[in-house]
């Protein structure tokens, strides 16, 4: 790029107290074919209009040529406000002195600016310092669209190890890490705190009659109807292994849990999903429950031996059906 060749989509922030100074960087930057370019005659207000913004996108401004010396504020606080606000931090800042002095450069630098121009400007100059401003601005730029791009991929990446791969419900790993941080939680608050252990009736028969493609789409319908279930932006559903899946509800009691569990067995049996002969008309699904308020001495995995033993004692007695755990 030449200096005839004038980026013009930049858009440039004029501060300053003088009319004509104004004018005469106006000029210059027409000359230079900028044409996105605004003045205000204070400090302050272009403080103002900046904070009212609330991400970097709604800023319109990529570059500001402020005054060093103006009524009111001057362009070093200016200069500081603006790097102490995350969403102005990164525009670069041009400051215009008539007096070249070591002190007041030092402490202009030491507040953000990125440049300085002694007043009045030279065209020359100012084009010089615009260009490596752009050049900053558009590395900051890059760099910003490169972080969200890579906390974005963090995220999915982040999502993938907490899900189970088949179902799209949390896996084992997820689930271990919830029901110790809500046991804690509840132990901490004095609520109480309900698991339901789910078992897919019979699903081994299902699975070797009907091949495992046919398994995995009735677990992904199981899974689904489960998690349509759930009312509460807390409530979680995971993959506990095989056709077992187990359901967290902070705050429910024993009598709120087995609600919620009969729920679930009722909307999975009325799915009516064929299940080979011999073994029953439809799918179904067994669910153990047990709730506690836990309280000091007491330990994460009663609550879960409570919720097994109770949804072995269903499927001893003939499946399909919710049954209340005791723990201690």
């Amino acid at each position: 790029m030449t200096f005839t060749e004038a980026p013009k989509g930049t858009r440039i922030l004029l501060i300053d107290d003088s009319d004509i100074v104004l004018r005469v960087l106006r000029g210059h930057l027409k000359a230079f074919g900028y044409e996105s370019v605004e003045v205000m005659h204070a400090a302050v207000d272009a403080m103002l209009y900046l904070s009212s913004v609330e991400s970097p996108d709604e800023i319109a401004v990529d570059l500001i040529i402020c005054d060093i010396e103006m009524p009111g504020m001057d362009g070093i606080t200016f200069c500081r406000e603006m790097k102490q606000n995350p969403l102005t931090a990164e525009i670069p800042i041009i400051i215009m002195t008539a007096n070249a002095d070591e002190e007041s450069l030092e402490a202009a630098f030491e507040a953000g600016a990125m440049d300085y121009i002694t007043k009045p400007p030279r065209k020359i100059d100012l084009l010089a310092r615009i260009r490596s401003a752009e050049t900053l601005k558009q590395m900051l730029d890059q760099r910003r669209a490169m972080n969200r791009r890579l906390a974005t991929a963090n995220r999915k990446l982040e999502e993938m190890s907490h899900t189970d791969a088949l179902t799209g419900v949390y896996n084992r790993r997820r689930l271990d890490q919830i029901l110790e941080t809500e046991w804690r939680r509840a132990m901490r608050n004095g609520y109480p705190l309900a698991v339901l252990m789910i078992d897919i009736d019979r699903f081994k028969h299902y699975n070797d009659a009907l091949g495992h493609a046919e398994g995995d789409v009735c677990l992904r319908t199981v899974a689904q109807t489960l998690r349509d279930t759930l009312r509460r932006a807390g409530d979680v559903l995971a993959r506990y292994g095989g056709e077992e899946f187990m359901v967290v509800l902070p705050g429910a009691d024993q009598d709120a849990a087995m609600t919620m569990a009969e729920q679930m067995r009722a909307r999975v049996e009325a799915l009516a999903i064929p299940h080979p002969e011999g073994v029953g008309p439809n799918v179904t699904i067994t669910i153990g429950v047990a709730a506690h308020q836990p309280c000091k001495g007491d330990v994460l995995s009663d609550l879960l031996s409570a919720a097994d033993e109770a949804l072995y004692r269903g499927k001893a007695d003939g499946r399909n059906t919710v049954v209340a755990g005791t723990v201690g």
